[in-house]
């Protein structure tokens, strides 16, 4: 939580070529930078999940220039794995009360070094993570609300 707090602009934060355009014309770079530095401050991540958060950032960057996506100023992105519908970091809109004592994990599969599963606070939602041993440590490798595949 303290990462998401140095974090305000959000995910893949959108500029304006002008004050009065009613579309985002790219990334903010500048508070791109500082979403990744949070990021990898936390430690939680690996080396591949940031350069996939940060290839998905030059993509949407890439395909708001050229018109190939569109993001009106004001709304959330329609893009992405829930069609900008849910937050990525969970595939969701809300939270349930005391959603972390609430949270179970399934589908546990455990290799040398790495290891995917499924969290839930039920309701029939699931999340698929992967995580990776690096230096001794687990690290978050996979989230499905950051598949790239999705953007």
């Amino acid at each position: 939580e303290s990462s998401y707090e140095k974090r305000k602009a959000g995910d893949f934060p959108p500029t304006m070529a002008k004050p009065t355009d009613s579309l985002y014309s790219g990334i903010d770079w500048g508070l791109q930078k500082l979403n990744m530095r949070a990021l990898e401050e936390s430690g939680f991540f690996t080396k591949g999940f940031l350069d996939n958060y940060q290839n998905i950032a030059l993509h949407i960057d890439s395909a708001l220039k050229t018109g190939k996506i569109k993001w009106h100023v004001g709304d959330m992105p329609e893009f992405g794995p829930s069609g900008g519908e849910a937050n990525p970091w969970c595939n969701c809109q809300d939270h349930p009360d005391h959603y972390a004592k609430k949270v179970t994990i399934s589908n546990l599969d455990f290799g040398k070094t790495d290891v995917s599963f499924n969290w839930t606070w039920g309701d029939n939602f699931l999340y698929k993570v992967k995580a990776k041993q690096v230096e001794g440590k687990w690290k978050v490798d996979y989230l499905e609300g950051f598949d790239s595949k999705a953007y």
